[in-house]
């Protein structure tokens, strides 16, 4: 899938304001993300830090550490800025196929629920790039059961990467490579909700409903009839350690 990067710029910029009030999903997988890392840096690195909450989160779990957010759109490293973090918390605007850092930089760098929106073997090999010899590397990204029930009822979802593909990737920079899986659910009153959620945290469409024809309120209606419990929505989210091999210069 190529990433259109102009697209994901605006869409965040544009959600930014109201993202924390939406993204409970991305909020849990942060914290659960936190809760796995457990080295003890001086410098560490966010990729896609969006409004800058694991930013926070890390800053107060390692005062004396300088730790650095990157977003590539503006709209969220100004919500991020306007949180006032502690003196050690800095945000960047950059890429995370392409970071403006120097070799060996940092000492872990981790990364939430943002690999999709970006080319993840390319983030890999600039994580390792940018990480000190045995510097740890810890993210969060989704898996293929995402969405399943869309994909169940005909709609076109845009492939997340299976376990054995991550690992593979991984291997080529990483070692001691660790994935776990989680299956979280959520529930919507109906289809409409959820597409109202992905708009309301700035996800492009996930799938391509145009090609199937799929185009019309009237036509999703029929395919989603929620039960009087609503709609229940999978959410597969691997996490992600492993350890850089050697400096990559």
């Amino acid at each position: 899938m190529k990433i259109d990067k102009e697209r994901v710029k605006k869409s965040f910029s544009d959600s930014a304001k109201h993202y924390d009030r939406h993204a409970d999903l991305q909020h849990e997988v942060m914290s659960k993300l936190f809760g796995r890392v457990s080295v003890q840096p001086k410098w560490v690195l966010d990729v896609g830090s969006g409004t800058g909450t694991l930013v926070g989160l890390l800053a107060e779990k390692y005062p004396e550490a300088d730790v650095v957010g990157l977003d590539i759109a503006i709209g969220m490293l100004e919500v991020a800025l306007a949180k006032n973090y502690k003196n050690n918390v800095r945000f960047l605007q950059g890429d995370g196929e392409a970071l403006p850092f120097d070799s060996g930089q940092f000492d872990l760098v981790v990364s939430s629920l943002a690999l999709q929106w970006m080319d993840p073997e390319k983030v890999f090999i600039e994580a390792a790039r940018v990480l000190k010899p045995g510097g740890s590397f810890y993210f969060s990204t989704f898996g293929p059961k995402t969405l399943a029930e869309l994909k169940q009822a005909g709609l076109s979802v845009n492939d997340f990467p299976a376990e054995n593909e991550l690992k593979r990737v991984l291997s080529h920079q990483f070692a001691g490579v660790e994935l776990k899986a989680e299956l979280l659910t959520r529930n919507y009153k109906d289809i409409f909700e959820l597409f109202h959620y992905l708009k309301e945290i700035g996800a492009q469409n996930p799938w391509d409903v145009g090609r199937k024809g799929l185009t019309s309120r009237r036509k999703l209606a029929k395919m989603f009839v929620p039960e009087n419990k609503g709609l229940d929505v999978s959410y597969e989210v691997y996490f992600g350690s492993c350890l850089v091999k050697e400096a990559v210069i």
